[in-house]
């Protein structure tokens, strides 16, 4: 369109003044000769072909405008096929204006929560809480033999109370003499002792009773005994059933690839978080996830992304799992 009046508007500017003048020439003309038109006086018929020339000055520039330009002609003869394009891309870009305004909305939560999340970790890294209540802190497995002795497992239980005193050593949290921790601890654990049953493994360990921070004592721990037994076989998949949810629908969580990896992350740590609850609640006790470093989340959230799309994740157990682990698994991916 641009061209067109850059190239082509002087002539039609010529050309609407040189119809012009012929029109009114032959109207002069037609008037000093008072030709008239059957039915009609010489200035009526002078008038008559003033007005036929002027719609032919206009008819002439359409025909010319629209020869020489193909946007005119769109404009002159699709105006109402152009309307309605244009009430549909408004209608869009509304639709993208919600869209983007739920996306902005989105963004700030995420920001909210990753701000939360933040403060909670810069607030526990002041306090240097070494040990939250119910924490898992060793264990031992005792068997039934008929030639073991009761100094046999007071021998086990003090080498665990010794890598625990090793451990709160290692983050600055302070434990009684190894003669003190024992004095009381030794009725409970031998008292754990006392239930093995032939056949049976008994897994006895230790957990805290309160939060510790570093420079404090360990105070207290409680002594808990479970049968040892497998809680997941080879190639069993994780399952969130719920109640009147159907099982195969609840082994999968879904993670939005197409997102930036920050949000990425949130969704896979919030997945892991869930299926760590989920391994608890199944019986293990112990940290499941122990051999899941940075590197490993950072691989997984790069794989996640080359997706682009929605995925589904499952978890798959790729060796019998007891109580005390390991946890032998893989992650599956499944493009949606």
């Amino acid at each position: 369109m641009k061209s067109f009046f850059n190239e082509n508007i002087l002539i039609l500017l010529l050309l609407s003044g040189f119809l012009a003048y012929v029109g009114d020439y032959l109207g002069r003309r037609l008037g000093k000769l008072r030709i008239s038109i059957p039915g009609m006086r010489p200035k009526t018929t002078a008038i008559v072909i003033s007005i036929i020339t002027g719609m032919l000055i206009t008819i002439v520039t359409l025909l010319i405008l629209t020869t020489i330009s193909e946007e005119a002609k769109v404009a002159l003869f699709n105006s109402r096929e152009i309307r309605a394009e244009r009430d549909t891309i408004k209608l869009e870009y509304e639709r993208a204006l919600n869209v983007l305004k739920d996306l902005n909305e989105s963004k700030e939560k995420l920001r909210a929560e990753t701000a939360s999340l933040s403060k909670s970790l810069e607030v526990k890294k002041r306090e240097r809480v070494v040990f939250q209540p119910e924490e898992f802190l060793d264990f031992v497995v005792i068997s039934p033999n008929a030639k073991s002795t009761e100094a046999e497992y007071e021998k086990q239980f003090l080498t665990m109370i010794e890598r625990i005193r090793a451990l709160c050593s290692e983050f600055g949290v302070k434990t009684r003499t190894l003669e003190e921790i024992w004095a009381q601890l030794r009725g409970p654990l031998m008292d754990a002792v006392s239930k093995l049953k032939i056949n049976q493994e008994l897994v006895v360990y230790l957990k805290t009773t309160q939060r510790v921070m570093e420079g404090e004592f360990l105070e207290d721990v409680k002594v808990q005994a479970e049968r040892n037994r497998i809680i997941y076989h080879k190639g069993d998949i994780i399952s969130f059933d719920e109640i009147n949810k159907d099982a195969a629908e609840t082994e999968h969580v879904l993670i939005d690839g197409s997102k930036n990896r920050e949000h990425i992350k949130i969704e896979l740590l919030a997945f892991l978080e869930k299926v760590r609850e989920k391994v608890k609640d199944d019986g293990m006790v112990i940290e499941p996830f122990t051999n899941f470093d940075s590197i490993t989340l950072h691989d997984m959230i790069n794989e996640i992304h080359k997706f682009k799309c929605k995925i589904k994740l499952s978890i798959e157990i790729i060796a019998d799992v007891s109580i005390i682990g390991p946890f032998a698994f893989r992650i599956k991916f499944f493009k949606i």
